[in-house]
């Protein structure tokens, strides 16, 4: 993020995922093969890998994170919404609120809203 709130990405730009869209933006993620960020209006935009990874959904959103080959994000009332691969079941975001959200390789873990831990996908 730059300070006047665009995004500069470098390194590995074989897919274009070091490549971002035009506009202002309020944070940034990076995937293995994508890259996603929530717009200054509270939407997400991705870009890269087209297999699923950049299909954001619709709405207004608090925050994103993304995963090797998946990604999630906190709607604008709290509750996780997942979207890509979901070979290890990384995607199946339990129900309820959540204070935050943050994707690893084949798995996704979240605080809830009473401040306990939820994990799910590969846990080999």
């Amino acid at each position: 993020m730059t300070s006047n709130d665009t995004i500069t990405c470098w390194g590995n730009n074989y897919i274009g995922q070091a490549d971002p869209p035009e506009g202002t933006y309020k944070s940034v993620t990076a995937g293995s093969w994508h890259t996603c960020a929530i717009a200054s209006n509270d939407t997400i935009t991705c870009w890269a890998n087209p297999s699923g990874k950049t299909d954001a959904p619709e709405g207004t959103h608090k925050s994103v994170t993304a995963g090797t080959q998946h990604t999630c994000a906190i709607t604008s009332n709290d509750t996780i919404t997942c979207w890509g691969d979901n070979s290890y079941g990384q995607t199946d975001a339990p129900e309820g609120t959540h204070k935050s959200v943050t994707a690893g390789t084949d798995h996704t873990c979240a605080i809830t809203s009473n401040d306990t831990i939820t994990c799910w996908g590969d846990n080999s």
